[in-house]
């Protein structure tokens, strides 16, 4: 079996790693040039239903290199006040990384030839015996099966689905990246500060680099006047306690990024005969429970296990989506419903918002989230 790759982000490469190991032949094309460059000032958490695919897979010794540990997490208000706090088992290896990084993690462990570059997919034609892929260059690429793992954009799904609309989350996020040693960042610690409208958070990524975002109600599409995104967070944030306003100032003007946060709403609908999705353009979820790339490569595992039994292509598909829908839509909604808390802005539900924070999340949120969280490995 040949399986076609169409895009070479996180999931699209842990899914050729993971066909590999069930033997089976896979070729990723990426529309662009450099994968790692292109996610240059993003961050991300690598939960523990993520690395433990990654060392199923053989990454085991690099995951230990590529980010940074964090080993207890917890929520505090705008003023500091503790709300939840808990902590990550040892046997759980859970991870803040840049998103480069594991980019080039996962490039590292290719084979040769796997990955084709600055390869834009137009779209794909399907037959009896299989599946072609067609680029902007004029080339093809023909398999057994085609995988659009082509993110929130997704021209396969396009294709497949038609034009649809995304679903703006109402609030846009500031991130960057930081150097900085602060007592009140000190690493091992993931923390969220909850506010009016208004959420910040940081995570170590290596020693001594802090990795923070600050999320806002906002308009979509509203951009400061250039020079003034710093400042402006600054303002933002003036009465929140540190590190935030340590870590924005710590950061150069230049390399502070926002971007408006989209979602979908899940469907039932993900490939047709030998054509499927995967990571964000099956199931783009917001960043609210550090869940998005987690779920592509777990999607990625199940991908691969449903090919290497050996059966019909498109019964494999099949078996992959009905696998998968529930569990990724679960986190879809649960995801924007986190995120809609987050915009409160009024006093009194800012207070109720924070109550429940802190008496019904560690009582019974996390304990069902601890439960669900890691798939079943076949093999």
């Amino acid at each position: 079996m040949r399986a076609i790759i169409i895009g070479g982000g996180v999931g699209g490469l842990t899914l050729a790693l993971a066909l590999r190991r069930k033997g089976i032949k896979a070729e990723i094309f990426e529309r662009a040039g450099d994968v790692a460059r292109s996610q240059v000032g993003a961050g991300l958490m690598l939960a523990y239903n993520a690395t433990r695919v990654l060392r199923h897979l053989g990454l085991e010794a690099e995951l230990e290199t590529v980010g940074h540990r964090y080993r207890y997490s917890e929520f505090r208000s705008q003023r500091g006040e503790l709300l939840v706090r808990w902590s990550v088992p040892d046997e759980e290896l859970q991870l803040g990384v840049m998103r480069a990084n594991l980019h080039r993690m996962l490039l590292a462990a290719q084979a040769e030839g796997v990955l084709h570059l600055a390869s834009t997919c137009t779209g794909f034609r399907q037959d009896a015996k299989g599946v072609t892929a067609h680029f902007a260059d004029g080339s093809e690429a023909r398999g057994d099966v085609l995988i659009g793992a082509d993110g929130l954009k997704s021209v396969i799904r396009a294709r497949l689905l038609g034009p649809e609309r995304l679903r703006y989350a109402g609030y846009t996020v500031w991130r960057g990246l930081a150097s900085l040693a602060h007592e009140d960042a000190p690493p091992g610690l993931f923390r969220m500060s909850w506010g009016a409208g208004k959420r910040f958070a940081f995570y170590h990524v290596a020693p001594g680099l802090v990795y923070w975002f600050g999320v806002a109600s906002a308009p979509e599409g509203r951009r400061e006047p250039p020079g003034t995104r710093r400042s402006g967070l600054l303002q933002r944030f003036r009465d929140w306690p540190e590190p935030a306003r340590a870590l924005i100032s710590a950061t150069p003007e230049e390399k502070i990024h926002r971007t408006d946060i989209y979602d979908r709403k899940p469907i039932d609908t993900w490939g047709e005969s030998r054509v499927t999705l995967l990571g964000d353009a099956a199931h783009p979820m917001t960043f609210n429970l550090g869940q998005g790339a987690c779920q592509a490569i777990e999607s990625a595992a199940v991908l691969a296990e449903c090919l290497g039994e050996g059966g019909e292509p498109t019964a494999a598909l099949r078996a992959y989506e009905e696998r998968r829908k529930s569990r990724t839509a679960g986190f879809t909604r649960l995801s924007r419903r986190v995120g809609a808390i987050g915009r409160v802005s009024r006093p009194g539900a800012v207070w109720l918002r924070n109550m429940g924070l802190k008496l019904i999340f560690g009582r019974i949120v996390l304990p069902r989230q601890e439960r669900s969280r890691a798939i079943e490995l076949r093999g």
